[in-house]
């Protein structure tokens, strides 16, 4: 809410806060380009500059690519969308999709027409052709996971062929979750909020000790969980652990390390959940786990993932 008027062209500035700014000041201070790993800053290009450096370039085949491979993070994509009477019935419900699971049913093929431009999806390039100073392709189309695409963008089959799709239906782009904001050298931090921006009877703070003993804990000490009323052990098998104060970014490097974070990624807000009550093993790491989602009572895509053996468990 603001307390008066915003005049035209008034900027509005957010305080991020002392902490974000001192990260900031440190990150400016000790940052330099590094190229030890595919994103490194130092060799990194976008899939934008990457086409802008030759934009009159043919499209590259999939095996041209395996002589003369594309930057890590660049990918094509084709525009593609299914003619009206050849896309499935928009009432029927969409089917679970989870990946390693082979389709038995034939490929369907489509020759390009005008009306098929549009909903643009991930595809790999199989054969060019030049005809009368034209390029076109065949290209294999894959199928959208984003929830946010529009209904008619689905298809249900994993994915189809179109011939001779022509360049202007094509574009290089970035691979999920690979554009400079994923650098290992770019900045990162929570935003902050100074707390004089409050109302006082937002802060105040109800003094209730709770119910159990506070336990102040090194790192990886063990203690049995009391009660604050009398020192007693509340059961046999509770217990606090002190952590480490870095635990949040060492599992997170965990996750994203192991893959958990990408396999969440795809089951949840990409769409793919597994049905509820079902579980699937996978393969983590070299490692057997599996995921599982709950009852359909719970009425949640909530998933979990767990090690399935003892040796994952082990190594975990």
């Amino acid at each position: 809410m603001a307390l008066r008027d915003i005049e035209p062209g008034e900027e509005i500035f957010l305080d991020y806060g002392e902490e974000w700014k001192r990260a900031w000041e440190a990150h400016v201070q000790a940052w330099g380009p590094r190229s030890e790993d595919s994103t490194g800053s130092e060799t990194y290009v976008s899939a934008v500059d990457f086409r802008n450096e030759d934009p009159n370039a043919v499209f590259r085949t999939i095996d041209e690519q395996k002589v003369n491979p594309y930057p890590e993070n660049v990918v094509t994509s084709c525009f593609f969308q299914l003619a009206k009477e050849s896309s499935d019935d928009d009432d029927e419900e969409e089917e679970d999709f989870v990946p390693e699971e082979d389709d038995d049913e034939d490929t369907q093929v489509f020759w390009w027409q005008q009306e098929h431009m549009g909903c643009l999806r991930p595809c790999a390039i199989h054969n060019r052709y030049e005809s009368m100073g034209r390029t076109s392709y065949d290209v294999e189309v894959y199928a959208m996971t984003n929830l946010l695409a529009p209904k008619s963008c689905h298809i249900k089959k994993k994915s189809l062929l179109v011939n001779r799709i022509p360049t202007e239906a094509i574009q290089s782009a970035d691979k999920a979750y690979s554009s400079d904001q994923q650098l290992n050298t770019s900045f990162r931090h929570e935003i902050g909020m100074r707390l004089a921006i409050f109302p006082e009877s937002w802060m105040m703070v109800v003094d209730d000790p709770g119910d159990f003993m506070e336990e102040i804990l090194a790192p990886g000490q063990i203690a049995q969980v009391k009660w604050r009323e009398d020192g007693s052990i509340i059961s046999e098998n509770a217990y606090v652990v002190g952590l480490s104060p870095r635990i949040r970014e060492t599992l997170l490097e965990f996750c994203n390390r192991m893959g958990i974070t990408e396999i969440f990624r795809f089951l949840t807000y990409r769409g793919n959940p597994l049905k509820p009550s079902n579980e699937r093993n996978i393969i983590l790491g070299g490692l057997n786990w599996y995921v599982q989602r709950p009852d359909p009572h719970r009425k949640s895509n909530m998933h979990w993932i767990s090690p399935s053996d003892e040796n994952a468990q082990r190594t975990t």
